[in-house]
């Protein structure tokens, strides 16, 4: 059985990464971009409690040579828009979701088995050997081991994100509220929450980004207080992940350059820009230093978090659509990172 979480309630190393509008930025291979400055006084366009102090640093570490992603592989899956990806530890298997939960081999590219139920959203587990996933209103959530069903529980609202932590804690949006079960599917908390698309939780469970209709918010799941906010369209806020340990958080708007803050005071630390204006999705790769950054004119931009330079654009070959890259996963060693598209495809891309 879960045991009830022990919260963390660190946040002096919280840090953000915002995305804000930016007009005609681009980034190439090997691109270094400023960071700006800014003497804001009110909290607009992605910048929280803003601060007219310079720019900060991250802190310092010995920078390893970058590997290029080359493509290695295509995964035809003959479905619809894949709305999530997830590598296995090892990174030997994908997790690929659309209205089916697909697992694949990503050395032989051989689809290993289907899992007929419908579905909505799914997580894998940190240790790559259960599945939770939820399908449309009363349907409950489903937990899966080693790809055979174990047990459900229901939850009579429709569920629009699903994330496990470390601990095997299993977060569960639904358009009112985040709930948080164990795998026995015992209720540990909610925090309610309005209009909602999705769940960002941090690896330690200590924190949470409720996807929604309102300024992005970064809530401590110990007593679901906000920490830190966003202010800005809220339509732009559509991605974001976790970078470690609830130590730097990224979010993407549908234009401009991705922002890194300081959430105790909201002061900035640099950014990386970002070559389309449309951006649809984000994944960090598990040792925190890399960023890849889908858009909608089917390209990823892979960002360095140490130093905020553009390392590479990857150009997938799919279609530029409204949807564009709409998911991204990194294997755990980050040698290899998993690309989506409304097509069906999913497109495997490994560091040389």
């Amino acid at each position: 059985m879960v045991q009830t979480m022990k919260r963390k309630d660190a946040l002096a190393a919280v840090t953000l990464l915002a995305v804000q509008a930016a007009s005609s930025l681009s980034c190439g291979a090997r691109e270094s971009f400023s960071d700006p400055q800014r003497s804001d006084t009110n909290a607009v366009k992605g910048n929280s409690t803003a601060t007219n102090e310079p720019p900060q640093s991250l802190p310092s570490v010995p920078l390893e040579p970058y590997r290029p992603y080359v493509a290695c592989g295509i995964l035809n899956s003959g479905a619809g828009s894949l709305r999530a990806l997830a590598f296995s530890p090892d990174g030997a298997t994908l997790l690929a979701t659309d209205d089916r939960i697909r697992i694949w081999n990503t050395r032989s590219l051989n689809l290993e088995r289907t899992l007929e139920v419908a579905t909505n959203v799914a997580a894998l587990s940190p240790d790559g050997t259960w599945i939770a996933s939820a399908g449309h209103k009363g349907e409950g959530i489903y937990i899966w081991q080693n790809g055979i069903f174990e047990r459900s529980f229901a939850q009579q609202e429709t569920i629009v994100g699903l994330a496990i932590s470390r601990d095997g804690s299993i977060f569960a949006a639904t358009q009112t509220s985040i709930t948080w079960y164990g795998r026995d599917g015992v209720t540990l908390g909610r925090i309610p929450n309005d209009y909602m698309r999705g769940v960002i939780v941090s690896p330690d469970a200590s924190f949470v980004i409720p996807l929604s209709m309102s300024p992005l918010r970064v809530l401590r799941v110990s007593d679901g207080k906000t920490i830190f906010v966003v202010s800005g369209d809220v339509r732009s806020l559509n991605a974001a992940a976790f970078i470690q340990d609830s130590t730097v958080v990224v979010t993407l708007a549908f234009s401009g350059e991705a922002q890194i803050f300081q959430s105790k005071d909201g002061s900035t630390m640099g950014s990386i820009a970002v070559r389309s204006g449309s951006v649809r999705s984000v994944a960090a790769s598990a040792d925190g230093r890399l960023i890849a950054i889908g858009d909608g004119a089917s390209q990823v931009t892979i960002g360095r978090v140490d130093d905020r330079v553009g390392l590479q654009v990857i150009t997938t070959g799919d279609p530029a659509s409204a949807y564009g890259v709409n998911a991204i996963a990194f294997s755990r060693d980050a040698t290899m990172i998993a690309t989506a598209t409304p097509v069906g495809k999913v497109r495997l891309w490994c560091a040389k």
